[in-house]
């Protein structure tokens, strides 16, 4: 992290490598500490001209920034990265006072090869060190056990908090498998926890805006605040999500959708009619960790999510033959509006009608 008692930058640090590789835009996100006191945000990367730079004046400026003075830089192409790179900021005062900033840092492109991944903190303390970040404060800290993970902390949760990880032209014949644990949800909103996968970038802003249309493949618990949407597992692809004029939101399709806790889903029903509870109760519970398999075959995408201290069962969720609407696309971590904790993560590939990794306990995601 860079800090200064103006401006934080959150996956960049000076003098650590960061990964690239994972998108062909390189995000850079942070906060700016008072934002009610900043006309305006700049950057040039190597030297580049000056490119305004969007963050939220006020709340409900944009569905990605969570808090006022958030900022996320989506106008650095892969392309312009070096193997050495210089940012620089520049903030120009409401009373005509001008700051700059420099942050100088290495890159480590993404290796090619066949999507093949092991999480692997030990030793890292930033999480530009292991994924690109696409979207929030994403830290690496210890769990209750005192073991490094990855989190988003309850203080930092918002709208679609991303890292990822593997190469943008991974296309198929991979499976994921990530143990997590939910710490909160948080807010009076939807809420929704998995895995993305073929991820392809969010529709790039030119620094005045930041859209928040999506495209890519995701493995998710969707837990929604209306009672009209029954929570559970879905597998769905997104191509160009947005609400329309109209007010409607499209561009999601969902190849499939299903129970993941009937018992707790009916006891939110109960307590709903007895209690008259508002909301549903979520399937998956806060502090207890669950395992999360995905595997992405072109016949088949499977998805099966489990407490980490039971066996697994058969996935509750397949989709046969889906209809292949983003060809090519990195894995990554997708946490809307919740506090959670990474322990494990790893990709590997698979062979169509391979048989089924089992889970084998702490540290040792598939057998």
């Amino acid at each position: 992290m860079f800090r200064t008692p103006e401006i934080e930058i959150w996956n960049l640090t000076p003098g650590v490598e960061a990964l690239a590789g994972p998108q062909r835009i390189f995000n850079v996100v942070g906060r700016l500490t008072a934002p009610e006191c900043v006309a305006e945000l700049t950057y040039s990367l190597n030297g580049s001209l000056e490119q305004p730079v969007f963050f939220s004046r006020t709340a409900g400026d944009c569905d990605r920034l969570s808090a006022v003075g958030d900022f996320n830089i989506d106008t650095i192409n892969f392309d312009e990265l070096k193997s050495q790179n210089r940012l620089s900021l520049r903030l120009v005062m409401r009373h005509a006072k001008t700051s700059e900033y420099e942050v100088v840092f290495p890159i480590r492109f993404w290796p090619e090869g066949p999507p093949k991944f092991h999480l692997n903190l030990e030793g890292c303390d930033f999480p530009e060190m292991v994924g690109q970040v696409v979207d929030g404060k994403w830290q690496i800290s210890p769990d209750e056990s005192g073991i490094p993970c990855l989190q988003i902390k309850e203080a930092d949760a918002g709208y679609d908090r991303i890292i990822l990880f593997g190469r943008c032209n991974w296309s198929t014949g991979y499976e994921i498998f990530s143990k997590l644990s939910l710490a909160a949800w948080c807010g009076k909103t939807d809420h929704g926890l998995g895995i993305g996968f073929k991820w392809n970038p969010h529709l790039q802003g030119d620094g005045t805006c930041l859209p928040s249309q999506w495209n890519t493949g995701i493995g998710l618990y969707y837990f929604p605040r209306s009672l009209t949407i029954k929570p559970g597992l879905r597998i769905s692809i997104g191509v160009d999500v947005h609400v329309d004029s109209q007010g409607r939101y499209t561009g999601e399709y969902i190849l499939k959708q299903g129970m993941l806790s009937f018992w707790r889903w009916a006891l939110g029903n109960l307590q709903r009619h007895l209690f008259c509870r508002p909301y549903p109760i979520a399937q998956i519970a806060t502090c207890r960790s669950y395992c999360f398999r995905l595997r992405i075959l072109p016949e088949a995408y499977r998805f099966t999510i489990w407490p980490s201290e039971s066996p697994e069962p058969a996935p509750q969720v397949v989709a046969h033959q889906p209809i292949d609407r983003h060809p090519e696309g990195a894995v990554g971590i997708i946490a809307h509006h919740c506090a959670v904790q990474v322990h494990e993560f790893e990709v590997v590939p698979v062979e169509p009608n391979a048989k089924k990794r089992s889970y084998r306990g702490p540290n040792n995601a598939a057998g």
